[in-house]
């Protein structure tokens, strides 16, 4: 087993985290998640696709890390999108606005939607 110094921190680029969310999405509509979460058969199943498809070697903890950021980020993203005047595009995969000024007011008292503003959400 590695040891803590062996474990590097995943870094995770748009692709990968496009690759990862597609093969958990796999996963679901395969049934193979009966509670809200995976079982360890099927995490070490996405553990070794993902090294396969993306030429890393993430362990299961990097990955579960993931997810629960992941679900931090979606519970803030739709907290975003409740807000008065705000919208989504799905053709363009942006979140979209009624009047562009209100960005500002509502990212000064949420840091963590500005990154919302251009890339919405995986």
């Amino acid at each position: 087993m590695a040891s803590q110094k062996d474990v590097f921190n995943a870094k995770w680029t748009e692709p990968l985290t496009n690759l990862f969310v597609r093969l958990l999405v796999e996963e679901v509509q395969k049934g193979n998640r009966t509670t809200s979460t995976f079982n360890k058969v099927r995490w070490n199943n996405i553990r070794a696709e993902f090294n396969k498809q993306s030429g890393y070697q993430y362990n299961i903890l990097q990955l579960k890390n993931k997810v629960n950021k992941l679900k931090r980020q979606y519970g803030s993203f739709k907290k975003l999108l409740s807000q008065s005047g705000f919208g989504w595009d799905n053709v363009n995969g942006t979140v979209v606005v009624d009047d562009p000024s209100i960005w500002d007011s509502h990212i000064k008292d949420n840091n963590d939607w500005a990154k919302f503003k251009k890339d919405g959400f995986p």
